[in-house]
């Protein structure tokens, strides 16, 4: 079962909500619908400080190096994740 979650401080303006401002994601049990190429769109979203990618098992190290090259990122969840090493978490 794929559940996804996202919490979100919204600002609004005049084009409406801005999503810059998501700041918590939750992808667990949600591969293969979610891709490595979908996370490392998180990149985009400069406030992201917990992501949740639990039960991915094809998620990369490339992957985990983009969502952190953001800087922010403080709270990785990835019980049950195999296919990326200490080298992605690390960088």
């Amino acid at each position: 079962m794929c559940v996804c979650v996202c919490v979100c401080v919204f600002v609004w303006e005049s084009s409406g909500c801005v999503w810059s401002f998501l700041m918590e994601v939750s992808f667990s049990g949600c591969q293969p619908h979610v891709t490595d190429v979908g996370l490392r769109c998180l990149v985009a979203l400069p406030n992201l400080v917990s992501l949740a990618i639990s039960y991915m098992p094809d998620v990369s190290d490339k992957a985990l190096e983009a969502i952190a090259s953001g800087g922010k990122l403080q709270k990785l969840m990835c019980r049950g994740c195999t296919s990326f090493t200490d080298v992605g978490c690390m960088r």
